[in-house]
């Protein structure tokens, strides 16, 4: 009987079930335990061992959920190192390649106009451009 009272709620509620018996959603605790012990089902290591099974499954249950989220937590990580490692490979030979091209070569010779010293030294000078 100490045994009942070391169970979680959940597992009391399958234990319940699994002696067919009637069980209402908002019962407490000490009720559902009181309603096992006088179960026409009820035989002591028959319900010891059931309620094992039952915490046995639940943490099986939640170890697999747990594995499951590690294992999608590990993949998602991986696919976003990934993208990180895509996206700096495209920066690299976006910032290599466009280096030369994103500063183009100015020929300033070409925007001096030329003339001819003697004949136009004062006119360049005075003459607005």
């Amino acid at each position: 009987m100490a045994f009942l009272g070391k169970a979680r709620k959940e597992d009391l509620i399958i234990l319940a079930r699994e002696l067919r018996e009637e069980i209402s959603p908002d019962i407490k605790i000490i009720d559902l335990r009181n309603l096992i012990l006088a179960s026409t089902n009820y035989e002591i290591e028959i319900v010891r061992e059931l309620l094992n099974t039952v915490i046995s499954q639940r943490t099986e249950e939640s170890e697999q959920r747990n594995r499951e989220l590690e294992s999608e937590e590990r993949r998602k990580r991986d696919e976003r190192g990934f993208e990180l490692e895509e996206l700096k490979v495209q920066n690299e030979s976006l910032n290599s390649a466009g280096s030369w091209f994103s500063r183009p070569k100015i020929d300033f010779l070409s925007l001096i106009p030329k003339f001819d010293r003697s004949k136009q030294r004062y006119q360049l000078i005075f003459n607005p451009i």
